[in-house]
């Protein structure tokens, strides 16, 4: 602890759980320990893709320094003058091939199996049972919204909406036949297909959406700037060791890589706008 600009401990937390599991965050913590060498303690909140605009901001507050949080959370925040998030700069990799190594993923429309030959297109799903997982989602909720109003369509398009609360919810949903459809993180569905192989089975892939910015990693504006840029560094260089590029190998990250404000913005931006007032509640017409 001789460095003085380094903290006796960091505060990390994700919104991200359960779709992104907590041992990745684990894994981070761990890494972080060993290079800044302080403590860094973990916090979880699975209720939010982010803390909420009538929520304590646990950033304004000082009990998180570095978290992770979904685009459209970020994007409020960002927007916000009295906020103290910052972007951090750096993003996850993902080993998707069809993004290989780039900070983007993508939303992967799931039915049952045993209704591939019954919803072949997105446009085969009127009238059908959907879930999402949060109202702020990109890859749950923001993007459905996006492809309905595509097709001149809002969310009487489907039967029946359920809100599910989160990712892993939505497709256990599916599995069981509760509901027919739901628009999945493919970074979550592609991590428990790795985890479950047998998911490769009782699941059918109708379309995806994307590529879409991935969530980005945010910093509170009251850490030095000597330790953002060690944050940084020691992020961007993580997969050179192979201890540690093996266990993000596991998640099916590749190593975290640079990214800009415009990065985020750009696509995420022009969803929200395509957007617009448009929600997953049903309308009603007189």
């Amino acid at each position: 602890m001789a460095d003085q600009a380094i903290p006796l401990r960091l505060r990390l937390i994700t919104y991200l759980t359960p779709g992104v599991p907590i041992e990745y965050f684990e894994l981070l913590k761990e890494y972080l320990e060993e290079k800044l060498q302080c403590y860094v303690y973990l916090l979880s909140e699975s209720r939010w893709s982010g803390p909420p605009a009538d929520r304590v901001d646990p950033f304004a507050t000082g009990d998180a320094d570095i978290g992770f949080v979904c685009f459209p959370t970020f994007h409020r925040m960002f927007l916000d003058p009295n906020s103290t998030v910052i972007l951090l700069g750096i993003a996850a990799g993902n080993a998707d091939p069809r993004i290989q190594d780039q900070p983007m993923y993508f939303s992967d429309v799931i039915t049952h199996k045993d209704n591939c030959t019954k919803f072949k297109e997105f446009k085969d799903l009127r009238g059908s049972r959907w879930a999402y997982n949060d109202d702020y989602s990109l890859s749950g909720c923001l993007i459905t919204l996006r492809e309905l109003r595509k097709i001149g369509e809002n969310a009487n398009f489907f039967g029946n909406i359920v809100r599910s609360g989160a990712h892993l919810k939505s497709i256990k949903m599916v599995l069981d036949k509760m509901v027919d459809g739901a628009a999945i993180d493919s970074n979550t569905l592609s991590y428990q297909m790795k985890c479950d192989p047998e998911l490769r089975k009782k699941l059918h892939i109708v379309t995806s959406w994307g590529p879409l910015p991935v969530y980005p990693a945010v910093v509170s504006s009251k850490l030095p700037e000597e330790l953002r840029n060690s944050l940084v560094s020691h992020f961007l260089k993580m997969h050179e060791d192979p201890k540690w590029q093996a266990r993000l190998n596991e998640f099916l990250v590749t190593k975290f890589v640079p990214v800009t404000l415009e990065d985020l913005q750009g696509e995420g931006d022009k969803i929200r706008e395509e957007v617009g007032e448009m929600t997953m509640t049903k309308e009603v017409n007189y």
